[in-house]
């Protein structure tokens, strides 16, 4: 069985263990920070991410992950990414017209996570197809 490839840009190992126990058959790449995400993207081509909006302790604002987010669609348009937070509105809005394929707000039910992630590959399998 070929497992589907989700990168995770997060910093709290909680999120990374409930994913790998909601997502028995994904291969979860993980990563802390900008430069190792994008690393990720270039040698893995995951067709979804879950990006942090606080990736960085330094920008509560949700720039770096924001930033990250242009910078996986710039490398891999075709990768569907899933912002994690969004409890600033304007910032979630701001995510998904700059393409996001939608913002999830931890902490929440890994199971929901996981069947967005599931979706979000399934549109990807669509967009493919076509």
């Amino acid at each position: 069985m070929v497992l589907r490839t989700l990168l995770l840009a997060d910093e709290q190992p909680d999120l990374a263990q409930a994913l790998c126990a909601a997502l028995t058959s994904w291969r979860i790449v993980v990563t802390v920070d900008r430069e190792s995400a994008m690393h990720a993207v270039r040698a893995h081509k995951p067709p979804v991410a879950a990006v942090s909006f606080a990736l960085s302790p330094d920008t509560a604002d949700g720039q770096e992950g924001t930033e990250l987010l242009a910078a996986i669609l710039a490398e891999a348009p075709e990768t569907k990414v899933i912002m994690l937070g969004g409890e600033d509105r304007a910032l979630a809005v701001r995510a998904v017209m700059h393409g996001a394929h939608d913002v999830y707000r931890p902490p929440g039910n890994p199971q929901e996570l996981a069947l967005l992630i599931e979706r979000a590959h399934h549109r990807h399998e669509l967009e493919a197809a076509s």
